[in-house]
């Protein structure tokens, strides 16, 4: 777990982030640094999307697979990679 928290403290020093969410496949959240309701939100979220996301890729190409997403909005980047246990989420200013 000491290099999940490096990770998440290099993440979190990046310039414009403003929160990184390291959850299990299940959608419970084992690292956070937002809020807990936050932290709560975006996973119950994200969770179901990449379910989603995932089925979508195994129909049209049975041997992909899914590794990364972003969602750009005016005010938030949303960043979500994932592998078949956990995903992380990133949140961030979106660069000008």
């Amino acid at each position: 777990m000491a290099e999940v928290d490096e990770i998440v403290k290099r993440l979190q020093a990046q310039k414009g982030v403003e929160g990184v969410i390291i959850a299990n496949s299940e959608g419970i959240a084992i690292r956070s640094t937002l809020e807990d309701q936050h932290t709560v939100q975006y996973v119950a979220l994200i969770q179901p999307l990449l379910v989603k996301a995932k089925k979508m890729l195994q129909e049209m190409d049975p041997s992909d697979d899914f590794t990364y997403l972003r969602v750009r909005t005016e005010k938030n980047e949303i960043i979500i990679t994932a592998d078949k246990e956990y995903f992380m989420v990133a949140i961030q200013k979106p660069a000008p």
